[in-house]
Order: structure tokens, then sequence, then C-alpha cells
């Protein structure tokens, strides 16, 4: 689904034009953004919870040369789903499954 899609459906849920739609999923990825820029977690019940994990220095290889490289520290985004949310695409997929 694309951004384009995603505001369409918000529109049409929420009742709100495309350009209200998009201003609140602009304030959305806004917030999350910055909740995980200052290092705080966000958690949307029944979806799931965002937050940054810090990652310690590591030795990788590069593919093309098998070269051992030194991958350096860093922060990454991490999302953990809800068990409802799980849930909910769990039985989704077994239901396509069984069609």
């Amino acid at each position: 689904m694309s951004k384009k899609n995603l505001l369409a459906a918000i529109s049409k849920e929420a009742q709100l034009s495309l350009t209200q739609a998009g201003a609140a999923l602009d304030a959305v990825i806004n917030h999350i953004q910055e909740s995980l820029v200052q290092g705080t977690a966000l958690a949307v019940p029944g979806f799931g919870t965002f937050t940054a994990k810090n990652r310690s220095e590591r030795n990788g290889r590069n593919p093309s040369t098998g070269a051992t490289i030194l991958i350096p520290a860093c922060t990454v985004p991490v999302f953990k789903p809800s068990s409802e949310l799980k849930k909910k695409v769990n039985e989704s997929t077994h239901n396509k499954d069984t069609n």
C-alpha cells in the first residue's frame, strides 16, 4: 500500500479531507520519529511499540570481496508488534491459505 492509498483509506474511515488525513498521518509519523530520537519508547495499544535500540560495533564481511570489515556502532529503530496485531495477522494469513 502506498502513502497515497493509505491517505485515501484514512480519509474515508475518519471522514476527513485528504489534506486533513495527510496532516494527521504526518503528525503521527513526526511524533514517532521525535520519540525515537529522544530515546523514549512509544506504545500504541493493540498495535505495537516503537523503540530505539543501540547496536554495538561488530565485524562483518564484504560479500563481494570476502574481506572482513568493521561495522560501527549505531542506533536503529525497532518495532515490536502487540500480541493482538500478531494474532490478527496470523488469522488473516491462515484464512487466505485455506481459501
